[in-house]
């Protein structure tokens, strides 16, 4: 099956690189290539699933909850599209509502491997990981500061630019 390049991309920063705060900017600007009365709501749902991630990584619980309740809301609907993207659906749902029940037990973070079904996909990921330097499926660097407190990064007005001026080149 084709998969976008965003999502293969989302996938390995989200188990190799873990980096949410980049699994966030990729998929928006995926969410943003369509006009907004064509955008999909299960980009926002991928989305939510790094957001409450990086948020749980930092001891963010409120953060976290928010953001996983909000991913669930909008997938649980959409269990064949979580098939179509190569993940088994009723175990991401489930894992999700593990993690969730974690947040709110202020449990510490721990990194989550989304259950993929799709073995050329896997490869693909396997492959991209190693070309980033990691290992697909690893567990979160928890003294990479820069990594955990992404969002405190001095001047990404840059990165911003140039997101924007792609976005703006694909329209």
């Amino acid at each position: 099956m084709r998969y976008p390049e965003a999502y293969v991309d989302f996938l390995v920063y989200f188990q190799g690189v873990r980096d949410y705060f980049e699994c966030h900017e990729i998929l928006e600007d995926e969410w943003k290539k369509v006009p907004p009365e064509e955008r999909k709501s299960y980009w926002k749902g991928f989305i939510a699933i790094a957001v409450s991630q990086y948020h749980h990584r930092r001891g963010n619980f409120k953060g976290g909850e928010r953001a996983m309740q909000n991913a669930i809301t909008r997938l649980e609907k959409e269990q064949s599209l979580l098939r179509a993207f190569g993940l088994d659906g009723e175990v991401a749902l489930q894992l999700f509502a593990e993690k969730l029940t974690a947040i709110r037990a202020n449990k510490p973070y721990e990194s989550m491997n989304l259950p993929i079904i799709d073995d050329e996909l896997m490869k693909r990921c396997h492959q991209r990981s190693q070309g980033r330097g990691c290992t697909f499926g690893n567990s979160s660097d928890m003294s990479d500061e820069a990594l955990i407190n992404k969002h405190r990064m001095p001047n990404r007005d840059a990165v911003i630019s140039k997101r924007e001026a792609m976005y703006r080149r694909n329209m």
